[in-house]
């Protein structure tokens, strides 16, 4: 029998997660998994959790939302043969179960993660600075800075809006602000100076639901770099309406390249968010590391 730790965080969903989660734990036993199940306390805990996780453990599932999935992979980076990851959405946000193809119910999702593959996703690893100096993320899903930092803010704060209103909603307001920020870019080794409205790296294809990265494969070796430059107020509108399923690219003003080291330096600090959690400010310097986390999936949805 294979045996799971569970990393819970009975915070994630507004407490939603701590009346589910023993669903869970019953859920994997009918499955013939055997879960070893801890519960976060606090900010950070997680990540702690995950990485002391031992060789007695065949497989890890967080079961929250993306900012759970968030705190747990920075663990299993820090091993040198992390375990299988999965994850079992009960959170607000679940941009990362979308892109798995999971089913709504715990019973589904489990089963789907008992029977699921083994495959290997793309890592990202993000530089940026604090109040402390600079620091470190890894990253699963996304990183971006000023507008998308900003929205990553305001969102939680709509959710009772429901996940997808709520960034589209944070978008809205931001997008409708038209803030602008002149800033070097590099992709690739590739430098130039532009006027940026927003920017984001994506290895899956949403973004809070928005459908930023349409045919991004977090599987590839490389994430798929969204800049979008001053438009006027009315075009900068009509393009989140269509970021909202897929169709800005081509349109003028939006680039969008797969890349692999990435730096963005703002000429004034914005912030920096990581897989929709604010970490700190720029400059940002991004790389990754290919095929760096085996994850448990039925599928990886491209878009």
């Amino acid at each position: 029998m294979r045996r799971a730790r569970l990393i819970i965080n009975p915070a994630a969903g507004a407490g939603r997660t701590a009346r589910r989660w023993p669903d869970v734990v019953r859920a994997l036993q009918r499955a013939e998994i055997d879960p070893d199940f801890a519960v976060t306390e606090r900010p950070g805990h997680a990540t702690e959790l995950a990485a002391g996780i031992g060789d007695d453990i065949d497989l890890v599932l967080a079961v929250g939302g993306d900012g759970t999935a968030h705190e747990v992979i920075n663990g299993l980076a820090q091993l040198q043969q992390p375990p299988p990851f999965g994850v079992i959405a009960t959170g607000t946000a679940c941009d990362l179960a979308h892109t798995f193809g999971a089913p709504s119910g715990i019973e589904e999702q489990v089963a789907a993660i008992a029977f699921a593959p083994q495959r290997e996703l793309d890592l990202g690893w993000c530089t940026f600075q604090t109040e402390l100096g600079e620091a470190r993320r890894a990253s699963i899903l996304n990183v971006g800075a000023g507008f998308t930092a900003r929205v990553a803010e305001r969102a939680p704060k709509l959710k009772r809006l429901g996940p997808v209103a709520a960034y589209f909603g944070s978008s809205a307001i931001e997008w409708a602000r038209n803030e602008t920020q002149e800033a070097k870019v590099e992709l690739d080794g590739q430098a130039e100076s532009l006027d940026v409205l927003a920017f984001v790296v994506q290895n899956m294809p949403w973004a809070g639901g928005l459908l930023a990265a349409p045919g991004a494969d977090p599987g590839d070796g490389q994430w798929d770099t969204l800049i979008i430059e001053a438009q006027p107020r009315w075009s900068s509108l009509n393009l989140l309406l269509r970021v909202y399923q897929g169709g800005h690219l081509g349109r003028r003003g939006v680039r969008y390249a797969p890349s692999r080291d990435v730096r963005f330096q703002p000429t004034q600090p914005q912030p920096v968010m990581v897989d929709g959690e604010l970490v700190g400010s720029t400059p940002l310097e991004f790389h990754v590391e290919a095929q760096a986390l085996p994850v448990l999936a039925t599928e990886v949805r491209k878009r």
